[in-house]
This record gives C-alpha cells, structure tokens and sequence, in this order.
C-alpha cells in the first residue's frame, strides 16, 4: 500500500487542493495505519482499524475522508486484480456527519438586537 497509495494519487490528474488533500491524508492517516499492508492480502477490517486508530485523534470528518481515500484506492486496486476483493466495506464509514446548526429562537434575536448599540449612519 505504500508504493501504490501515492502513485495512484499521482495518475488522477487531480486539482491542486484535492492533491495536496490526498497527500495530507495519506501521509498522516491512511499510510501510518496501512502503509505497510501488502496489497494482495485479505484484510477483512478494511478501514475499521484506520477509524478505531484516529477517530480519537483527527475527528470524524477527517476519518471519513480517509476512509473514502482508501476505499478509492483499493478500489482501484481491485479493478487492477492487485486485490481479490476491496476491503473497504463499512456501511456508512466514508459518510461525514455535519455538527447541528445553533439556531436561535426569534425572541432571543430580537433581544439581542435590541442589546446593540444604533447604527449611526455614514460610519
């Protein structure tokens, strides 16, 4: 996994951001855990121990776009027959969860509003 990851990020022809995400990821998320993973062996965790490893440490939005990572990746992998089967397989792993909004009640807007000092105009 640590020859193929970087040179399958390498041929996608990607944008500047997405490359410098890719690298980012890899290097300090997906290549620590798998990096040293042989392609053609089963590992039938797929990413459950790149989630358990990190998710304490990185949160849940960068796990799941290390995940997604590595489910492309091996994906690919896959379709190249380097692996018999892609070992990414947890249901809703590579899904981001987004933080609830604050959402305030009307009448705590207007109070706070009220609270602010006028706008005096031409400042």
């Amino acid at each position: 996994m640590g020859e193929y990851a970087p040179t399958w990020v390498a041929e996608r022809g990607l944008s500047a951001t997405t490359d410098e995400l890719y690298r980012r990821l890899l290097r300090l998320h997906v290549l620590p855990v798998f990096g040293a993973l042989n392609l053609d062996e089963d590992h039938p965790a797929g990413g459950s121990l790149l989630e358990a490893e990190r998710l304490a440490a990185t949160g849940a939005t960068t796990v799941a776009k290390s995940y997604r990572l590595l489910k492309a990746i091996t994906e690919i992998a896959t379709d190249d027959e380097l692996v018999r089967r892609n070992p990414c397989r947890i249901k809703g792993a590579g899904s981001e969860k987004p933080r609830g909004r604050l959402v305030w009640a009307v009448s705590r807007r207007h109070a706070f509003e009220e609270a602010m000092p006028p706008v005096r105009p031409g400042r």
